[in-house]
């Protein structure tokens, strides 16, 4: 019994907060969600540790006949097929102890971000990381200390006491198999589209902000429009939910991809622009972590990163000028795809760890005032003209919808529209669409995760360097 008791407290230790491990009365293992106030016979997902190397969910058993089945607890089926066969499985990866050694000028030579756990981000070239931690890494350990569930604070006063050596452990995190869409093809998916050639259709037209930019002169003919399957593909999602494609080879640098949807998008000030991936596994709900790519990294050597097959390839304005009007003046194209992205993280929630109440509820109105009289609406704007147009799901958050009664929201963004009238110059009636959305980039700007106190920073990443 008291094997068990420490069992079970050798697991708790190791769980995020509000998940505990009970023994059921049969002898077996439970979790309780204390949050949702639900069991399950499966651990949270980055606690799996399958023996086996079955994917997250999956466990073996024995039938009367002596013969091996898989049996599959979340979607609820067993089969005969082993799912480590499957051609897009990726083995679940093992925990790594890695010893560093101080450099006088590089100290340990990585970058660390998030938190619970702390995450690697970047290791600094020819430092004492290199080869030894890989972006993505998760520490848990510290000199043995387990920092899985520790605060960031803890982590960094721990690597920071290290003067001479450290000894991390670390992993890469645990993806399984998804349905979801990557931008990125395993050569796995390569071989098998080849024996079964799908057709893709590559469109030379580029939206931004319902704006047509369309290389007439090499436009494809309806035939040429579909080709056959092409291998190392990637996908680039652009922030209206277009999406660009391009054919790489080893030689293809992600500078190359920036580049050529700068010519593609008419952009004059492409330094503000960067590729970015999402890992479209990690558990971290709409605000997905992304990773910024370096302009001299080849998209062969990201396709080969850990994890890859769940990226998602973004192009994003990642480094800011403190005022957006200045970047309309410089390149209108850019500041308009750079209001559409911020349209797009607010509505997704980025901002959701400092977006009070009030704040959202200032945009979503600056927001709909944009729209309404870009669209031409009424000369006056109502809510209720809103809703029956196209809804408030464009303009607010889902937690906020869900928060507030429906009532209470649609006062609440009628006096805000109201306040917008304060805004206008003396003798207009109402802000222009341009205007709504120079007063509502000055809100952005004035949020922390923008406010870094620089003339460039990189958005929405807080990193520490070790």
């Amino acid at each position: 019994m008291a094997k068990r008791e420490n069992v079970l407290q050798r697991i708790n230790t190791e769980l995020e907060d509000g998940w505990e491990a009970k023994l059921h009365h049969n002898g077996r293992i439970y979790y309780v969600n204390h949050k949702t106030q639900t069991t399950s016979w499966l651990p949270p997902r980055e606690n799996w540790g399958s023996n086996t190397g079955l994917p997250y969910g999956w466990e073996t058993g024995v039938d009367r006949h002596d013969k091996e089945y898989f049996i599959n607890h979340v979607d609820r089926f067993s089969t005969r097929d082993d799912p480590r066969l499957d051609p897009d499985y990726i083995e679940p990866p093992r925990p790594r102890e890695v010893e560093l050694l101080r450099d006088p000028d590089k100290g340990f030579g990585f970058v660390a971000g998030s938190e619970r756990p702390v995450v690697v981000r970047f290791v600094t070239e020819g430092g004492p990381s290199e080869d030894r931690l890989l972006p993505g890494d998760q520490i848990l350990k510290i000199n043995g200390e387990e920092v899985r569930r520790a605060p960031r604070e803890k982590v960094i006063e721990l690597v920071r006491s290290c003067k001479q050596s450290i000894v991390l452990t670390v992993c890469q995190p645990y993806t399984d198999n998804s349905t979801r869409k990557s931008a990125l093809l395993t050569a796995a998916k390569k071989a098998k589209l080849k024996n079964n050639p799908s057709r893709v259709r590559f469109a030379d037209a580029v939206m931004v902000n319902g704006a047509s930019i369309v290389n007439t002169e090499n436009s494809p003919s309806p035939v040429e429009s579909y080709v056959p399957f092409m291998p190392n593909v990637l996908k680039v999602f652009l922030e209206n939910g277009q999406t660009k494609s391009f054919k790489y080879d080893n030689k293809t640098t992600v500078k190359d991809v920036v580049l050529s949807l700068q010519e593609k998008l008419s952009i004059k000030c492409i330094h503000h622009f960067s590729l970015v991936v999402q890992n479209m596994k990690s558990n971290t709900g709409t605000a997905a972590k992304m990773t910024l790519l370096h302009d001299h990294e080849t998209l062969a050597e990201i396709a080969a990163r850990p994890g890859a097959r769940h990226f998602r390839c973004l192009f994003r304005v990642m480094f800011v000028p403190k005022d957006a009007y200045d970047l309309l003046k410089d390149d209108p194209i850019a500041f308009e795809y750079f209001y559409l992205q911020c349209c797009n993280d607010v509505l997704h929630e980025r901002f959701a760890s400092e977006m009070k109440y009030d704040t959202a509820l200032r945009l979503a109105a600056l927001h709909i005032q944009q729209h309404a009289v870009s669209t031409n609406m009424a000369a006056k704007i109502s809510i209720k003209a809103i809703v029956k147009e196209c809804g408030l799901e464009k303009f607010v958050s889902k937690s906020l919808r869900e928060s507030m009664k429906g009532k209470d929201l649609k006062r609440m963004l009628a006096q805000y529209l109201k306040m917008n009238q304060s805004l206008a110059a003396p003798g207009q009636k109402q802000l222009t669409a341009l205007q709504a959305k120079l007063h509502y980039m000055k809100i952005i700007s004035e949020l922390k995760t923008l406010a870094q106190g620089s003339s460039w920073s990189p958005c929405w990443c807080v990193f520490w360097a070790f």
